[in-house]
């Protein structure tokens, strides 16, 4: 057995300066330094890499953090890019392994950063995972097969990385059978070691398997025994092999052959359309609208003018194009770069040509002393510019929150980190299974599957064609008959100038351009309105629109990680409309909506894209009716139905019948009806673009205006079930059907009455030509615990219908007992992958604020944590509290082990339970002020007037804070005194905490209040905010703390850098250690002028009033202190 690697990865090398050789293949090693903690030089990692392939690859090193080296591999001709990660964390009882979190930060920052189309982790982790996933349910990746089943404090740490990365582990899922244990010794057996790639790279993993080292050595032609020496005999550890394939992305030539278009501009230069020229242009441009033909052939001659006036106009600001080779644009790239470093920059560079090119020895050492002294001013330069531009990218941040500019905040915040999007392949795979790489097949391929995509084929239904017919018939009476030109209706009326302004003023910047090439920004140059406002006229009065906006971009989004990229219909198609259409759209949209609103059109179930309406509104009525009815021992039985390309496979004909029927005519109607006379598309791949090909069927994707007609379309639906009177009663009204647009359930409490609505259902979509996906319509039977499922089996047609114990409806799982903990778990899980989206915020700009990073926190991850929590929020949810004592556990930079109510204390978040409560009464506070024809409201006096479940928890919430008067007269509550209540008796309970933890002996005499302090809140260095936040909560590794865990008694944890033979607890490190006494000296002098009568106060009271008053002089002292004391204790042996 013959293995032939490529790259071979040690961990746990033991090597400190020593340079291994193995013919072929060249050593990148990141060791440990030998000291006297380490006298073995325990840890290190490195990576053989075969010299051939160094041939063809360039080699990006980064071996920033201890015990992790990165090497990013890139091919010179095809740009093909991959990361291999060797790493070793040590086990969880050893000093180095307390700090797993950073450890796993940091990989986490390094998986953000990448831009390769590959990336591969492996090495010892010491993480012992379990039966844990390491992916969240949404994920559509395998599961693996499981050998070890202990699970350690670094697994739940590994765990938690691989959830926020979008990685998971080979072992046990790729080539299962040839899994084994991976640590085999005396103490027992263990899966300790890992391969991990991102779930992009599975597809791509073509062998995994592990071998024992006797295997490989006795096997292996290659002379490995040469690595096994005196200090270091056979390891324990078995080898994991790791076989994968690389699939091109630009490796060909002709893939700059497709149109690529110009970066659209979107900040407008100051002087935009103020030309003569320009004015008259566009005042001739309304003039021919208003007055000329009223033809397509105008219209399409005065749209293409009006592009070209802009195109003029921005043509002239568009900054020329430069093409540049890529070498060395890896720091000039940066936004720090300046004409400074520049200037060293070539300095650097000449000093080393000259250096390199001298062959006389004595002048080569001079100018060897030149380059480094010229390396040396350039690093501490970069250094210095690095961190000028983070500072002020932090204050600039901070001042944009402190005067609310919350777009230029998320603009900012935006550009930290780096954007990669890994290209579609240019390679497809053949319905024979063969690869095809020319371009010319490869578009084919993609144009003909969309384009089957979107064409509906009936013929593999048993829709009903006579009543397609009939109803085709009656379209056309109904357009004959009713089609004129009247303007009493207020639809039909001209479309205003307030009315253009008023949906261009709501348009969002930065947004992607349609085939026209027009931005946004573009539009809202107040020039332009006029122009706009005849243009918008023109079409509705004429029933036309620009022949342009028949066209979409379709830009294909991976379905799935896992799917094969080269298969085009893996991919989810996003349609790019013409900002201009869009605008129009919206101006139908708004209108169509007032009207449906004014004539009460659509049923009330429909909750779906309409105004004052939301999806907690449809998640609180279906878990009150389920809860309610479990209180008194009722089974529920509900239908999530799921429709097979609901938006897609619309027929336009049936809608257009069914706008007729609801009053919709005249100009609007014909309106309508243009947006979809010829609608094209084609699909873009990469740089290159498909030919264009007809769209039949189906609402367009991405306009605003699809949603509402698909609620009219579907509008009888929800008549037909209401007639069947089949739901469940409440308080002599029937509910049988919610909507959410194309999110429908169907409830009732017998499954027979199930049964008749999904026959009901049935009909209406073989009349209506849609059909279901019966993979995901799906039954669930809500019971008590005890209860058996039912055996009734459910169809829809010919279709059964299976029945599942959870289904995910808008965002939320519902558990079949109504049991809150599968949602919580899930939304946890999410919100721990936004949680490693802002830790690499933090790592790309460390000195964010504690306002900013709050801020980041609660947008990013809080509003998926508690979403839906005013219907769940009542229960303690130790999922959320994790998570957000995850957070504050980074922004303080302490490790899993502190105590978890210093953390809190320190930081000052409102606990999770308190912001549970506080989004129950937001939805009380909702509820309350609703409608009564509303179905939520309706719910809600049921649920009231019975003291069912939810109302029950509302009326202890208010109670404990003696506002329970609120409740009987069902008013409005202000949730921020509530708040204020709870968490002064929240803070009770957490000084009663501190009491228990003995650890927390230095953090009880400084600190009695529960509020962010000031090291949290001033811009401190990360290291010396951490080591603060340390030293307050006794985790900071003095002899104090680190004997508990050797078990060493109190009294004999002394010093071990002093000669005073007393405990090296908090006090004696910060004022009685002689080792820092220079130190101290500088803090006492600064410390002096500010309050001289300060020294003759107790040292708690001193602490406490450097933390409160001085805390940029202490915390300077603190890390030069504790700088002094690793250099001593871990000082290098010679």
């Amino acid at each position: 057995m013959s293995l032939e690697p490529d790259i071979i990865s040690l961990n746990e090398t033991h090597l400190s300066n020593l340079i291994p050789e193995l013919d072929g293949f060249t050593w990148i090693g990141h060791n440990r330094i030998v000291h006297r903690k380490a006298v073995k030089a325990s840890g290190g990692v490195g990576l053989f890499v075969k010299n051939t392939l160094l041939d063809s690859f360039s080699l990006r090193i980064d071996k920033t953090y201890d015990g992790i080296l990165s090497l990013r591999f890139e091919h010179g001709l095809s740009q093909f890019s991959f990361i291999v990660i060797s790493c070793y964390l040590s086990p969880e009882t050893s000093t180095w392994g307390r700090n797993a979190d950073l450890f796993f930060a940091h990989l986490l920052s390094l998986i953000y950063a990448s831009d390769a189309d590959s990336v591969y982790i492996c090495g010892d982790l010491n993480s012992r995972i379990g039966c844990l996933k390491d992916f969240v349910d949404e994920d559509d990746i395998p599961s693996r097969v499981v050998l070890d089943t202990v699970l350690n404090n670094h697994g739940h740490t590994f765990v938690e990385f691989l959830k926020d990365s979008k990685c998971c582990v080979l072992n046990g899922r790729v080539n299962p059978e040839n899994d084994c244990f991976t640590s085999v010794s005396f103490k027992g057996k263990a899966v300790v070691d890992y391969i991990v790639t991102p779930h992009t790279g599975l597809n791509e993993c073509v062998e995994f398997k592990v071998l024992t080292p006797l295997e490989l050595i006795k096997s292996n032609k290659s002379d490995l025994m040469n690595l096994i020496d005196d200090r270091s005999k056979l390891p324990d550890h078995s080898v994991l092999y790791l076989r994968f394939k690389t699939i091109e992305t630009n490796f060909s030539n002709n893939m700059q052959a497709g149109l690529q278009n110009k970066k659209p501009i979107r900040k407008l230069p100051v002087h935009f359309l103020e030309s003569e020229v320009c004015c008259e242009s566009l005042c001739e441009i309304g003039l021919q609208l208003r007055e000329g033909k009223q033809t397509q052939e105008n219209l399409n001659h005065c749209y293409g003018w009006f592009c070209n006036v802009l195109f003029k106009e921005l043509d002239k600001n568009r900054p020329k194009q430069k093409y540049k080779s890529n070498k060395g644009i890896c720091k000039r790239n940066q936004p720090y770069w300046n004409n400074e470093l520049q200037s060293l920059w070539e300095k650097l560079c000449l000093s080393e040509k000259k250096y390199l090119k001298c062959k006389e020895m004595v002048l080569k050492r001079e100018l060897l002393s030149v380059f480094k002294n010229c390396q040396s001013h350039f690093d501490k330069k970069l250094k210095l510019f690095k961190r000028r531009f983070r500072r002020g990218k932090a204050l600039q941040l901070q001042l944009h929150l402190q005067n609310n500019k919350s777009q230029l905040f998320w603009r900012e915040i935006n550009k930290l980190g780096p954007k990669s999007r890994r290209p579609i392949p240019h390679e497809i795979l053949t319905d024979s299974g063969e690869s095809v790489f020319l371009t010319e097949q490869v578009l084919n391929k993609w144009e003909s599957d969309y384009k089957n995509l979107f064409t509906c084929n009936s013929s593999s239904h048993l829709f009903d064609d006579q009543f397609f017919l009939n109803m085709c018939k009656s379209k056309k009476l109904l357009e004959d008959n009713k089609i004129s030109l009247n303007y009493s209706d207020k639809i039909n009326q001209d479309i205003t100038i307030e009315e253009v302004l008023k949906v261009i003023e709501k348009t969002k910047l930065h947004k992607a351009a349609g085939v026209d090439e027009l931005s946004n920004e573009v539009l809202k140059c107040p020039k332009l309105l006029t122009t706009l406002h005849c243009l918008f006229r023109f079409c509705f009065k004429n029933g036309f629109i620009p022949s342009i906006w028949y066209k979409s971009i379709i830009k294909p989004i991976p379905k799935s990680p896992q799917a094969d990229p080269r298969v085009p219909l893996n991919y989810r198609g996003i349609s790019l409309l013409s900002t201009v259409y869009k605008v129009f759209s919206s101006i139908l949209n708004n209108r169509l909506s007032e009207y449906l609103e004014t004539n009460e059109v659509l049923v009330e179930e429909q909750n779906g894209f309409r105004r004052n309406r939301a999806c907690i509104d449809n998640i609180y009525v279906l878990s009150s009716v389920v809860r309610a009815r479990l209180q008194e021992s009722k089974s529920t039985f509900v239908c999530f139905v799921d429709f097979k390309k609901a938006f897609d496979s619309i027929d336009r004909d049936l809608l257009q019948y069914k706008l007729l029927t609801y009053g919709i005519n005249g100009q609007f109607y014909k309106a309508i009806k243009a947006l979809y006379k010829a609608p094209l598309a084609c699909v873009q791949v990469n740089d290159l673009k498909t030919g264009w090909f007809s769209t039949p069927f189906g609402v367009k994707q991405g306009d605003v205006l699809s949603p509402t007609l698909f609620s009219i379309y579907v509008n009888d639906l929800a008549q037909e079930i209401k007639k069947t009177n089949l739901g469940i009663d409440i308080n002599n009204w029937n509910l049988s059907i919610l909507l959410y647009a194309d999110d429908i359930i169907l409830i009732a409490d017998e499954e027979i009455k199930l049964q008749g609505m999904l026959n009901t259902m049935n009909d209406w979509c073989n009349k209506w030509r849609l059909t279901i996906n019966s993979d995901k319509t799906q039954i669930v039977h809500f019971r008590k615990p005890l209860v058996p499922q039912s055996n009734f089996l459910f169809y829809f047609g010919k279709t059964t219908l299976m029945y599942t114990d959870t289904y995910k409806y808008l965002g939320f799982v519902f558990h079949k007992n109504m049991m809150f903990s599968e949602g919580k778990q899930r939304l946890s899980d999410s919100a721990g992958r936004a949680l490693g989206a802002v830790i690499n915020k933090m790592k790309v700009c460390p000195e964010l604020s504690l306002d900013t990073f709050s801020k980041l926190y609660d947008a990013m991850v809080g509003s998926v944590l508690f979403y839906s929590a005013g219907v769940w929020g009542y229960e303690d949810a130790p999922e959320c509290d994790k998570v957000q004592y995850r957070a504050m556990r980074y922004f303080l930079g302490v490790h899993r082990f502190t105590t978890k109510a210093a953390v809190e204390g320190d930081m000052g978040w409102e606990p999770c339970v308190i912001k549970q409560r506080a989004e129950v009464l937001r939805l009380w506070n909702r509820l309350v002020t609703l409608p009564v024809e509303r179905i939520a409201r309706k719910i809600f006096d049921w649920d009231r007037a019975h003291m069912y479940p939810w109302c029950n928890d509302v009326f202890n919430i208010l109670s404990s804070v003696n506002l329970q008067s609120l409740f009987f007269n069902c008013l409005k509550c202000k949730i921020d005194n509530v708040k204020e209540t709870l968490v002064g008796y929240y803070e009770k309970d957490w000084k009663m905490k501190l009491l228990q933890k003995p650890k927390l002996r230095t953090y009880l005499q400084i600190k009695d209040t529960f509020s962010a302090e000031s090291y949290v809140i001033y811009n401190l260095k990360r290291g010396q905010r951490s080591l603060c936040a340390q030293l307050r909560a006794g985790v900071l590794p003095l002899q104090v703390e680190v004997g508990r865990f050797k078990g060493i008694p109190e009294e004999e944890r002394l010093c071990e850098v002093c000669e005073l033979r007393v405990v090296e607890d908090e006090f004696h490190f910060l004022f009685y250690c002689p080792l820092y006494e220079k130190q101290r000296l500088c803090m006492y002098d600064v410390i002096e002028k500010k309050c001289p009568d300060l020294f003759w106060l107790s040292e708690d009271k001193i602490l406490r009033w450097l933390f409160e008053n001085e805390i940029f002089c202490l915390a300077n002292f603190v890390s030069k202190a504790w700088i002094i004391r690793m250099d001593s204790m871990y000082s290098v042996r010679l």
